[in-house]
């Protein structure tokens, strides 16, 4: 597995082989960049989710409104729906 691969950095990949060529394991080091990692991919995921049910809320919306019941005070009635 590459670098690339598990989302690290240069930079973390240059802390781990310094780790290394100054004769520690960096194996726990590497664990921790890899949880930092994941932490941060599941709060992303739990942010696009969160935005695909709000998109989906928006759409069954759009589906039902009748752009003749906008008002001129509206700029659109999809995005103030709650």
């Amino acid at each position: 597995m590459t670098g690339s691969v598990a989302g690290l950095s240069l930079a973390e990949i240059r802390d781990v082989l310094a780790i290394r060529d100054g004769g520690h394991p960096p194996c726990g080091h590497v664990t921790e960049l890899l949880d930092r990692h994941l932490a941060d991919v599941e709060h992303r995921i739990a942010e696009l989710e969160a935005t695909r049910a709000m998109l989906r809320g928006l759409t069954r919306t759009a589906s039902v409104t009748d752009p003749a019941t906008c008002t001129e005070g509206d700029i659109c009635r999809i995005l103030a729906a709650d």
